[in-house]
C-alpha cells in the first residue's frame, strides 16, 4: 500500500528543492530518465528506468538508478527487487550496497542485511555508520519479540490515502502537517504528490480553519512542521525558501535551482498572528534550518540544520534567548546526539526532554525515534523507544498530549497513505504482587520423646505436598526408612538411639530437600518438627546462579565461583535423574562474535569443573549465549552504566529433562 514519503524533505542533501532545467536537444529515453534523476524528480525517472531495465538488462546504470529512485520513495520492495538483481551479479558499487542494505532492513529481512553489512566490512571496511546499521539489526530482532509497554494505534480520522503526519494537541485542537487538499496542480517532483501545508482538527478530529492555515500555506512550497510556545503566543514553521535567489546546483552541464528549508516565525499581539519573520540565521543560499523545538521555558530554541560545523548531514543546534529577546549565535548540541547522518524531527516532552528522528544510532530501520535527556550541548541519556514506536521503516515527530499518550507518524505499511499519524498509550504496569507470607505450619508437639515429625510443603505455593517420598537414615547409613507423607505432606517417625539422623524428602517433578544433623538427644527432651520443602521442577527455565565471576576476558573460575558451582554439584548429586544446560552470558559491549565465543569458554569451563566433580558428563550441557538474550534495555547502541550492564553478564543453568 506505502509507496511514498515526505521524509525526503529533510534526506539526501537536507531539503533540497530543483526546478526543472531544459536541454537544447531531445534527448533519449536514458538521457529523459537520469536527467530526472538528476533534478531529484524520481517520481517521473522511475517511469523511464523501468523501461529500460525490462529491456536492456545490462545497463547497470539505470538498474542501480532505478533501485536507488524507489529507495528515495520509500517504495522498499520494489527497490530491493532491483538491489538483488545488482547485488548478485557483483554489480553495486560500495555506497549502493550500503542502500541495498538500509532496504532489506526497511523489509524486515534484517539475518539478510547483517550479513550484507558484514560482507562490506570485509570489502570496503567498517566505519561507525555500517557498526550501527549492524548493531540495529540485532537490537530490532530483540525489540520485536520484546515490545515495550506502549500502545499504538493508526488514527483513523486525520489519515488519508494522502500523507499526514506531525500532529500535536494545541488549545483544544490537533495541528498536523499533510499533503495539500486542492492543489492538484502543484505536486513535489520527488514524490509525484503535493506539497505540504499546515492543518487543523477540532477534539473530534474535524477539520476547521484555521488563520495560521491561511498564514503559512500561502506558498506553492512546502510549509510544516510548526511548533508553538508554552504560551501560544509564537510560532516556528518550516518552510520551503520561496525567494528569487535560490542557490544552484550544476550537474552535466545543467542548472538546478535548489531551494533548502527556512524557519519562519510569527508573534501573536491582540488575538491575531502578525506577519511572518524570518529566523535570524537563515541562510538558504548556503543550508537549511527548521523542525525548531522550544524549551519549556522559551529560552533554548533547536532546531536542524546543515550549517557549516554540522558533525553529519543534518544536526541538532541550539540558541539561547538574551534578555532583549534575541537570538545567540547557534551552537551545536555535540556528538553525544548527533551523528554523520540524519537528525531530525524535534519535539519537547512533558518533563522536558528532547525527541528526535535519526538514521545514525542503532535502531531498527529508516528513522528510529530517539528521546534524550539533558539540554543544550549537554546530553546524560540518549535511548531508542523501541517497538512497536519504532518500526523498520521511517518513525519521527513523537509528541506528547499527556504524560502518557500522544502521537508520532510513520511510513510503516499498514498505514493509510504515504506517512500516517498513530497514537501511542503508555501502559502503566500494575504493581507487583505483596510477597507471599512464609507459611506458618503448625503441628501438634510431641507428647512424648523420641518422635520426628516431619512436614513437606511446596517452596512456590507453601502448600502441603502429599505422598512425597522420606527417607530417613542415621549417620552411620544405616536404619533407613522409606515411607510416603499423607495428604496434609505430614509423616512422623519413632526413632531408636542412634544419636544423629538426616531425613531427605523427594518426589516426581521436584528437586528434594534434606536436613541433616538432626540429634536425637535434643528430640528426646521435646520432640522435633522438621519441615522439607519441595523446588517444582519447570523445564528450560533459566534459574541464575550468584557470585559466577570472571577477569575480563578470560574464562578461568575464580575460588568464588567454584564455591557456587559446588551448591549446583549438590543439587545434581541429590537428584540423580536430571540433565541440565549451563549457559553463560554477556552484556553487549565488545562484537557479537567475540562475546558468542567468551560465553562458550566460560561456559565450558564451569562444566568442566562440575564433570572433574562426578558428575556424567551425559547429564550437563555447556552453552554460551554471549549478548543474545539480555534482560534490560542495555542492547547494541543503548548507553547504559556498568551497574545496568552487570544485570546481562551472568551465568544459569536450566533443567532440560528429569
Amino acid at each position: 500500500m506505502k509507496t511514498r514519503s515526505f521524509l525526503q524533505i529533510m534526506l539526501f542533501g537536507f531539503a533540497s528543492f530543483p526546478i526543472l532545467a531544459f536541454s537544447q536537444e531531445q534527448p533519449g529515453l536514458k538521457q529523459k530518465g537520469d536527467q530526472f534523476y538528476n533534478q531529484y524528480n524520481y517520481s517521473k525517472a522511475v517511469v523511464l528506468y523501468e523501461q529500460i531495465a525490462k529491456n536492456k538488462k545490462n545497463d547497470k546504470q539505470s538498474v542501480a538508478r532505478l533501485a536507488d529512485s524507489y529507495r528515495l520513495m520509500n517504495n522498499y520492495d520494489a527497490a530491493e527487487k532491483w538491489y538483488e538483481q545488482l547485488y548478485q551479479s557483483r554489480q553495486l558499487k560500495n555506497s549502493e550496497v550500503l542502500n541495498y542494505a538500509e532496504v532489506l532492513r526497511n523489509v524486515g529481512k534484517f539475518d539478510q542485511a547483517k550479513s550484507v553489512l558484514r560482507e562490506y566490512e570485509q570489502t570496503y571496511g567498517t566505519s561507525p555508520t555500517v557498526k550501527a546499521m549492524i548493531k540495529g539489526c540485532d537490537s530490532a530482532m530483540i525489540w520485536m519479540q520484546t515490545p515495550s509497554l506502549i500502545k499504538v494505534k493508526n488514527e483513523g480520522f486525520l489519515n488519508t490515502d494522502r500523507s499526514e503526519w506531525g500532529a500535536f494537541s494545541f488549545n483544544d485542537k490537533v495541528l498536523y502537517t499533510a499533503e495539500r487538499i486542492g492543489k492538484k496542480d502543484a505536486t513535489y517532483g520527488w514524490t509525484g504528490q503535493p506539497y505540504l501545508g499546515l492543518y487543523e482538527a477540532d477534539a473530534t478530529l474535524r477539520l476547521t480553519q484555521s488563520e495560521l492555515e491561511t498564514k503559512f500555506n500561502n506558498t506553492e512550497y512546502h510549509s510544516g512542521p510548526v511548533v508553538f510556545s508554552s504560551k501560544g503566543d509564537t510560532a516556528y514553521v518550516t518552510r520551503t525558501f520561496v525567494g528569487e535567489k535560490a542557490a544552484k546546483e550544476k550537474v552535466k552541464n545543467k542548472i538546478n535551482l535548489i531551494r533548502r528549508l527556512e524557519l519562519w516565525y510569527t508573534v501573536k499581539k491582540d488575538g491575531a498572528w502578525g506577519e511572518l519573520i524570518p529566523f535570524h540565521y537563515n541562510n538558504a543560499q548556503q543550508y537549511s534550518t527548521g523542525h525548531a523545538a522550544l524549551s519549556k521555558d522559551g529560552n533554548i530554541l533547536y532546531f536542524v540544520s546543515d550549517m557549516p560545523g554540522s558533525t553529519g548531514k543534518s544536526d541538532i543546534w541550539f540558541c539561547i534567548k538574551d534578555q532583549s529577546g534575541e537570538w545567540s549565535k547557534p551552537v551545536n548540541c555535540g556528538a553525544e546526539i548527533n551523528t554523520l547522518e540524519e537528525e531530525l524531527f524535534l519535539t519537547i516532552g512533558k518533563k522536558g526532554e528532547l525527541y528526535f528522528s535519526s538514521n545514525g544510532l542503532a535502531g531498527m530501520g529508516g528513522l528510529d525515534i530517539y528521546k534524550a535527556i539533558g539540554q543544550k550541548e549537554n546530553w546524560s541519556s540518549v535511548v531508542n523507544m523501541h517497538y512497536p514506536v519504532n518500526s523498520m521503516v521511517d518513525d519521527f515527530m513523537f509528541t506528547a498530549s499527556t504524560d502518557t499518550t500522544g502521537f508520532f507518524s510513520s511510513n510503516r505499511k499498514e498505514g493509510k497513505g504515504g506517512d500516517d499519524i498513530y497514537v501511542y498509550t503508555i501502559v502503566i504496569p500494575p504493581p507487583p504482587p505483596a510477597p507471599k507470607p512464609e507459611p506458618v505450619i503448625v503441628v501438634e508437639e510431641p507428647k512424648e520423646g523420641n518422635a520426628l515429625h516431619v512436614f513437606v510443603i511446596n517452596k512456590q505455593t507453601g502448600l502441603p505436598v502429599a505422598n512425597a517420598t522420606l527417607n530417613l537414615m542415621n549417620n552411620k547409613g544405616k536404619e533407613k526408612v522409606v515411607v510416603e507423607t499423607d495428604g496434609t505432606g505430614l509423616f512422623s517417625f519413632a526413632l531408636s538411639d542412634e544419636p544423629i539422623y538426616e531425613v531427605k524428602a523427594e518426589k516426581n517433578g521436584f528437586l528434594s530437600d534434606h536436613k541433616n544433623g538432626i540429634k536425637n538427644k535434643t528430640i528426646q527432651k521435646a520432640g522435633a518438627k522438621v519441615v522439607l520443602q519441595l523446588d517444582s521442577i519447570i523445564l528450560n527455565k533459566a534459574i541464575k546462579l550468584d557470585n559466577i565471576y570472571y577477569d575480563s576476558g578470560k574464562w578461568n573460575l575464580r575460588a568464588k565461583s567454584k564455591t557456587e558451582l559446588n551448591k549446583l554439584i549438590e543439587i545434581l548429586k541429590e537428584n540423580p535423574t536430571i540433565k541440565i544446560e549451563l549457559s553463560s552470558h554477556t552484556d553487549s559491549r565488545g562484537s557479537d562474535q567475540s562475546n558468542l565465543i567468551l560465553s562458550q569458554k566460560r561456559a565450558k569451563s564451569a562444566v568442566d569443573y562440575i564433570i572433574s566433580k562426578g558428575i556424567a558428563k551425559s547429564r550437563i550441557i555447556a552453552k554460551g549465549y554471549g549478548e543474545t538474550k539480555l534482560l534490560n534495555k542495555c542492547t547494541n547502541g543503548v548507553k547504559c552504566s556498568d551497574k545496568d550492564h552487570q544485570v546481562n553478564r551472568r551465568t544459569e543453568f536450566a533443567i532440560l529433562s528429569f
